[in-house]
């Protein structure tokens, strides 16, 4: 092999080991051979031109700030993963046997794609048919105690399913039309880093929507699921999106949401599976560039 082959091989079996450096100038950190961003958790492979394109492809806003915010902002963004996983492991540690099997059904929820509410409706199932299926434990009425003190609310299986994922997702969805067609797709699933506020989704969305080259003044409308980081007076994602685009925006909310704030009361309990839902619409003049 000649001397310059194996220069070069040298140079690729060092650029992928993980460099030290990229922690604090890009935000990555080492975890299971590959690089881990710390503001999206998305892995990027060993090498200094993937990581560096990860970051000003994804978080091209942190590119205007200095040095030492950028170190700053970072430093948070670390601390904030090592106190999610230290609560984590805190957290399973301390558990019984309850918290574990709570862990079990949200993992099951997330990965089918199922709505956070589904646990209150395993609970029922479990409830209503344990009296008949464990007739002949003699241990039945413990058993079915256990079920009643297992908690799997809507509420708790979100916590579980952040707490097992480590990020926020935010779905986006865009509605347009082609001609006299009115079509609706999914953009894209994207993490939200450091807190779900308004500031937060709105960067995000404004990240995910010019990285794939959209026109944001042709959008008209936005539909979210209600929450108050979404639609809060001041500091709402839909407060802020309008001012980021120029123009006012239609705000809808998402019927599935209204049919949960309709049934609340009542029998049925519908709610969103996912943390945040942002829908955008173009007008009809509509299109990508």
């Amino acid at each position: 092999m000649s001397l310059s082959k194996k220069m070069k091989c040298s140079e690729e079996s060092t650029s992928r080991n993980f460099q030290e450096w990229w922690t604090f100038k890009y935000g990555m950190i080492f975890k299971n051979n590959k690089a881990l961003c710390v503001l999206c958790s998305e892995s990027v492979v060993c090498r200094t031109s993937s990581v560096k394109r990860h970051f000003e492809t994804i978080h091209k806003t942190l590119l205007t700030k200095s040095a030492d915010e950028l170190k700053c902002f970072i430093s948070r963004a670390l601390s904030n993963k090592e106190a999610q996983s230290d609560k984590l492991i805190k957290f399973v540690k301390k558990s019984d046997n309850l918290v574990s099997a709570s862990f079990d059904v949200a993992k099951s929820i997330a990965i089918r794609g199922k709505p956070f509410s589904d646990g209150d409706f395993i609970k029922m199932s479990w409830l209503d048919c344990a009296d008949n299926l464990f007739q002949d434990f003699d241990n039945k009425d413990a058993i079915i105690q256990r079920i009643k003190d297992l908690s799997i609310s809507r509420n708790t299986i979100k916590e579980r399913i952040l707490n097992i994922t480590s990020s926020a997702r935010l779905s986006i969805i865009s509605r347009f039309c082609i001609n006299d067609e009115v079509r609706e797709e999914l953009i894209k699933l994207a993490s939200i880093p450091a807190k779900t506020t308004g500031e937060n989704i709105c960067e995000v969305v404004v990240n995910v929507l010019e990285d794939i080259g959209l026109n944001l003044s042709k959008i008209i409308s936005v539909t979210t699921d209600g929450a108050p980081c979404m639609i809060g007076k001041d500091r709402g994602f839909v407060n802020l999106f309008s001012k980021k685009i120029g123009h006012p925006l239609i705000g809808f909310h998402c019927i599935i949401h209204q049919e949960a704030l309709c049934a609340k009361d009542g029998l049925l309990h519908l709610i969103g599976g996912l943390p945040g839902i942002v829908k955008v619409e173009r007008s009809l003049a509509s299109g990508l560039g």
